[in-house]
């Protein structure tokens, strides 16, 4: 597998914002994609990040928490539990 960095543009964005990352993966997140796509998402006038995780032990709940994401209530069509987080301007 190869990774490449990239500069986050309009063109690129909807994939960053897409991203998800694995129980296995989520001690190696680094808090600096986070930060990248809230200032994307506010310098483009959006007012909130939405994500989903597969529920379980050892899964990335509490990292989302940590970021201040919350349970919309929902569960999509997969059983994720959808999550909202508010991005203040």
């Amino acid at each position: 597998m190869t990774i490449t960095l990239r500069e986050i543009t309009e063109d690129n964005a909807e994939s960053v914002l897409a991203l998800r990352s694995t129980p296995q993966q989520e001690k190696f997140v680094s808090t600096v994609d986070y930060s990248l796509t809230v200032e994307l998402v506010r310098d483009h006038g959006g007012t909130e990040l939405l994500t989903s995780h597969v529920p379980g032990e050892g899964g990335p709940a509490g990292f989302y928490a940590r970021l201040g994401f919350t349970p919309t209530g929902e569960v999509d069509a997969d059983g994720e539990i959808l999550l909202r987080r508010t991005v203040h301007g």
